[in-house]
Parts: C-alpha cells; sequence; structure tokens
C-alpha cells in the first residue's frame, strides 16, 4: 500500500494556469494544514494549497504530525507557511523537495543505491566518482558540522548543508587500502581528536579542524558492511554515532565498540550528492 494525499470534499472549483487566483468562500478545513490567512480572511488562493503542503513536507522531513512541537525542517517548507504570499514557493519546488524527502524517510531508493545495483560496483567504487556525500547513522540522523566550526554531531535535518561533506582521497601507497578525508561546508577536516569526549568515557572527540599539515588524524578508512560503511581511523578506532544520556545524545566520537548491541553505531549509511553552489574554495562565514 502506498499513503496518498486524498479528501477533496472540501475542495474548491476555480481558474487553473493564472498567475493570480482567488475565490471568496467561507473558509473550511482542517485544523494545522489550513492556511491563516484563508481562515481569517476567507479569500481561497493556490498560495492556501501552497501552505498546506508545506505542512505536509514539514511532517515527512521530520517523522511527526503538524500538531506536535517540530525541532527539524527545510527552508522550503518554512517558506510554504510564510504569512508573505510573495515568499511561498512553486508546486514544483514543493514537489522536488517532497521528492528528496521521501528519499530521507527510505520511501524511494537514492541514487547511489540504484547506480550500485545497476552497475554490480561496491560503495568503495562507487565513491571514486563521488565528490561529496552525507552520513546517516543507525539512528537515521546525520553526520552534521555545528555552526561553532568545530563540534561535529547528529542532526535529523537531512536537508541542511551543514550535512553534506566533501571527500578528498589521500594518496597512498598501501594496496586494497582507501583512504578519505572529509571536509565540511566551513572548509575544515573531519578529524579524529586524541581528547575524550567526557571525561571517564572511552568515546574519544571528534571535531572540525584545518591542521597545519595533512596528517593521519583527517584520513578515514572506508570499510564496506552489508551495503553501508564503517570509517576507520589510522590508529584502529570508528567513527561512531551515539545516544543514550543528555550529555551523550547526538554526539560523534571515535572508539573500538567492544559489546555487540553497540556495533550499529559505527555503521553508516552513505548518500551521494552534489556539491551545493554554496560551497566554494574559501571557507564560508556559514553555511
Amino acid at each position: 500500500m502506498e499513503a496518498k494525499i486524498c479528501d477533496f470534499g472540501l475542495s474548491k472549483e476555480g481558474p487553473r494556469n493564472q498567475q493570480y487566483t482567488q475565490i471568496y468562500t467561507k473558509a473550511a478545513g482542517t485544523n494545522f494544514y489550513m492556511c491563516p490567512i484563508y481562515h481569517e480572511s476567507n479569500i481561497l488562493r493556490k498560495e492556501s494549497d501552497v501552505y498546506s503542503f508545506g505542512v505536509v513536507l514539514f511532517e515527512m522531513l521530520s517523522g511527526m504530525l503538524a500538531y506536535h512541537q517540530k525541532d527539524s525542517g527545510d527552508d522550503i517548507a518554512y517558506q510554504c507557511i510564510s504569512y508573505n504570499l510573495e515568499e511561498r514557493p512553486t508546486m514544483d519546488k514543493i514537489v522536488e523537495s517532497i521528492e528528496n524527502a521521501m528519499i530521507f524517510q527510505k520511501l524511494l531508493k537514492p541514487r547511489y543505491l540504484i547506480q550500485q545495483e545497476e552497475s554490480g560496483q561496491t560503495i568503495i567504487n562507487l565513491l571514486g566518482n563521488a565528490k561529496a556525500v552525507r552520513l546517516r547513522s543507525h539512528h537515521d540522523k546525520f553526520l552534521y558540522a555545528d555552526e561553532d566550526q568545530e563540534s561535529v554531531s547528529q542532526n535529523h535535518n537531512g536537508t541542511a548543508k551543514n550535512n553534506i561533506w566533501i571527500i578528498e582521497f589521500v594518496n597512498t601507497y598501501l594496496e586494497n587500502i582507501t583512504l578519505i578525508r572529509l571536509k565540511s561546508c566551513y572548509d575544515k577536516y573531519l578529524a579524529a581528536s586524541s581528547n575524550h569526549f567526557l571525561l571517564g568515557m572511552v568515546g574519544k572527540k571528534v571535531i572540525q579542524t584545518v591542521p597545519n599539515r595533512l596528517d593521519s588524524s583527517v584520513e578515514w578508512e572506508p570499510i564496506e558492511k552489508g551495503g553501508k560503511v564503517k570509517l576507520k581511523t589510522r590508529y584502529g578506532n570508528y567513527l561512531r554515532a551515539n545516544d543514550g544520556l543528555l550529555s551523550w545524545r547526538n554526539s560523534v566520537t571515535h572508539d573500538i565498540p567492544h559489546r555487540s548491541p553497540t556495533q550499529d553505531r559505527i555503521i553508516w549509511q552513505i548518500d551521494i550528492v552534489d556539491i551545493p553552489l554554496q560551497f566554494s574554495s574559501s571557507p564560508p562565514a556559514s553555511c
């Protein structure tokens, strides 16, 4: 079964294919999904439908219903529910964002998985042609370059530019070993720090940094694991996505998990993406 948006009992007949449309009528619809301007003015416009689709887009991106408090979203979704009608996007842009949201919600296969199935290549081989990636943890959260331009965490918002990491391949004389560097939107490298994340805890910090020289702390070996990857440091630790207590939740560390229940925390799904136009050769002030 496939979920569909339906129930057109309150739909109105009006002009189509016109830049400006409006119908004077008694406002009717479902709370949370109905455009507040339509509700207050009793004037139905095509932008009123855009608002409702924006709410649906928020639900798809966050995995929560409209009447629950949201902690993630997308710029397009915010534009859809703007009080300024001119800021609301076209339906074409909404459809594109919904398709992306369906990928994030695992309703559609990412492009790289389709390519892998069609070509029979391994993920490591596909990475050879990739310019940028998103890394999704087993918590269904993305590796996120924090705004302080130093910390690294996990974030649900799959469309955030902070989740995109540019790949650089390391020249190595070691056979059958691929080494990569990952650069954030702040033009800083994902690095395995030698400092502990919390006092008394095993995991060590993973940070964004620009080292004086490109050493082994910013080099990661992708190891394929059931269609996903583990990222191993040159010292044998693995990039790990944590959960649990508030101070530990959404954190990213590197260590060697010894218990079976924690093995999934070092496995990451890779989404191959295009480099956004906002990325440049010089470090941006913000993403």
